[in-house]
């Protein structure tokens, strides 16, 4: 099991969403939005110097996901070239409870 983190500008927040539902057909994930941080893309601060800010998706899928995830996150930034797209994986354990 891998868990997947996704850190982007909320301006492509929706666009994301949507191709990754219909992409690979995840719908058990978290984010959160209004993400501040500084990156490759500059600072997100959501202030009067740094209006925007990012969202951060988390999920957690069988390893055979991971790629599919990639592409979706490949072709968002195709599509937004200028806005900051990064995407992570780690090892994750989960327990029943």
């Amino acid at each position: 099991m891998q868990r997947i983190e996704i850190f982007s500008t909320e301006a492509v927040q929706e666009d994301f969403f949507e191709m990754l539902e219909r992409e690979t057909g995840i719908t058990n994930y978290s984010y959160v939005t209004g993400t501040c941080g500084s990156g490759n893309q500059g600072k997100r601060i959501g202030d009067s110097v740094w209006p925007e800010r990012n969202f951060t998706f988390i999920c957690y899928v069988k390893d055979e996901m991971i790629e599919r995830i990639l592409e979706v996150a490949k072709r968002m930034k195709d599509l937004f070239p200028n806005d900051g797209i990064e995407m992570f994986s780690s090892e994750a354990t989960g327990y029943t409870l």
